[in-house]
């Protein structure tokens, strides 16, 4: 995601350039203003993963949450994309990811919090409670 975002800032650089007919310093205040938002959640969401990849990758717990995620984001595409698709599969921008991702772990801190959800992950129960607090995409 670092040399994606490295590709982005080219990109953006070089459309500001043409915008600003090369005004280096108009260009770079510009591009200062775009990019900021987006470099600091790249820095956030590498940070967070590391820490996933780390401490989360074999908890019980967080395995069954990306499974309802899974479960609910194919049944619902609409309502619900990882936050891993967002950064990865997707035009969204870093911080607007980052943003998406922080509302879904609060709606699944809720969902997690429901009794014996081990064992009813998969119920009407547990995908209504998602569809009413979830929003479409």
């Amino acid at each position: 995601q670092g040399m994606n975002a490295g590709f982005e800032d080219c990109s953006v650089l070089n459309a500001i350039l043409d915008e600003t007919d090369e005004d280096w310093l108009t260009s770079f205040k510009r591009y200062e203003i775009a990019r900021k938002p987006n470099g600091d959640a790249i820095a956030e969401l590498s940070k967070r993963n590391f820490i996933v990849m780390r401490d989360k990758t074999g908890d019980p717990e967080f395995l069954l949450q990306k499974k309802i995620e899974g479960r609910f984001s194919a049944k619902y595409p609409d309502r619900w994309m990882p936050l891993y698709s967002q950064v990865t599969f997707s035009h969204i921008p870093y911080h607007e990811a980052l943003a998406a991702g922080e509302r879904q772990d609060k709606l699944m801190e809720e969902i997690m919090a429901i009794p014996n959800i081990e064992e009813k992950w998969d119920s009407e129960e547990v995908e209504q409670r998602m569809l009413e607090l979830s929003v479409k995409i």
